[in-house]
């Protein structure tokens, strides 16, 4: 689940930046912009390494037993 609101809030993030470079009024600056995606970025790193490592590698380990 909270990899899908960190695809969400990459997205949401991206489309801001879309529009405020192609001319479209926003009251978004670039900077927080580019600051909520390495935030969105690192929380969706760090949540599907939890979840690799807490369901993928263990139904592999499950497996090989």
């Amino acid at each position: 689940m909270q990899i899908m609101q960190m695809v969400a809030g990459i997205g949401i993030n991206v489309y801001v930046l879309t529009a405020n470079g192609s001319g479209v009024a926003c009251l978004t600056k670039n900077s927080h912009v580019y600051l909520a995606l390495l935030l969105y970025g690192s929380f969706f790193l760090l949540f599907a390494k939890y979840f690799h490592g807490a369901y993928v590698r263990q139904k592999k380990e499950r497996k090989l037993d």
